[in-house]
């Protein structure tokens, strides 16, 4: 991947989409773009990282000790790609969005939700289940996650 003439990360299409080095691939490679939302290092321990996401309350993702050069308080972006995304399990640990458009793709449906205090969600949902427009309770398949410094790179994967 080349931006400006730079060779932002050279890899597989499958490795680059898997494993961004950093937010400028991480947002261009797939379609629709991978979910970037703000947040901040809430506690690191000997079991890793908790990330606090803006505008969730009490609710922290867990990052393993590879994140641990990281600083509490420090500013950081998540990322998760729409289909790592899914309508919350009753008893799943979540957090609501208000979703403002439903685009219906046949196979799947994407949800909209762009006023979150910590950035734009797509959905992305395969579920016979389809919800419209209005709050819904979302939970992020933290296998999924990626976390990025305040630079711009890839720190680590979530545990």
């Amino acid at each position: 991947v080349l931006r400006d003439g730079n060779i932002e990360q050279v890899g597989t299409p499958t490795e680059l989409y898997a494993t961004p080095a950093n937010l400028f691939v991480a947002g261009f490679i797939g379609s629709p773009r991978m979910n970037l939302l703000s947040g901040s290092v809430a506690k690191i321990s000997e079991s890793g990282v908790e990330i606090a996401l803006t505008g969730v309350v009490n609710r922290t993702l867990r990052f393993g000790r590879a994140a641990a050069d990281l600083e509490e308080g420090e500013p950081i972006t998540v990322g998760i790609r729409p289909e790592n995304v899914q309508c919350a399990a009753e008893g799943e640990l979540a957090f609501e969005v208000n979703v403002t458009s439903v685009e219906n793709l046949g196979g799947s449906t994407l949800l909209h939700a762009p006023d979150h205090p910590a950035g734009n969600f797509v959905i992305e949902n395969r579920d016979e289940l389809r919800p419209g427009i209005g709050p819904l309770d979302i939970a992020l398949d933290q296998r999924h996650l990626h976390l990025f410094g305040s630079d711009g790179q890839a720190v680590a994967r979530a545990e």
